[in-house]
C-alpha cells in the first residue's frame, strides 16, 4: 500500500469501522468489569492511562530535544 491508497476513501471507511468495533468492545467491556469491581477498574485504568501517555510525550522530549540541538537532518 502505498500514500494515495492510503487516502482512498474506501481504505478510511474500511479503517474507521474497524476502529469503531474495537472501541466499542473496548467500552463494554470496560463497563463490565466496573461492575464486576470498581475500584479494579479503576487501578486498570489509571495504569493505561499512564501507559498511553508515555508514548507521545516520549516523543515530545525527543522533537524538544531534536530543536535544541539543532540537527538540520542526516545527508
Amino acid at each position: 500500500m502505498n500514500q494515495t491508497d492510503a487516502l482512498n476513501p474506501r481504505v478510511l471507511s474500511y479503517i474507521r469501522q474497524g476502529s469503531l468495533i474495537v472501541g466499542g468492545v473496548g467500552l463494554v467491556l470496560g463497563v463490565a468489569g466496573a461492575f464486576f469491581s470498581l475500584e479494579q477498574f479503576w487501578q486498570s485504568y489509571l495504569l493505561a492511562y499512564v501507559f498511553w501517555l508515555e508514548i507521545p510525550l516520549g516523543c515530545l522530549a525527543i522533537l524538544m530535544l531534536h530543536h535544541l540541538v539543532g540537527v538540520a537532518g542526516v545527508s
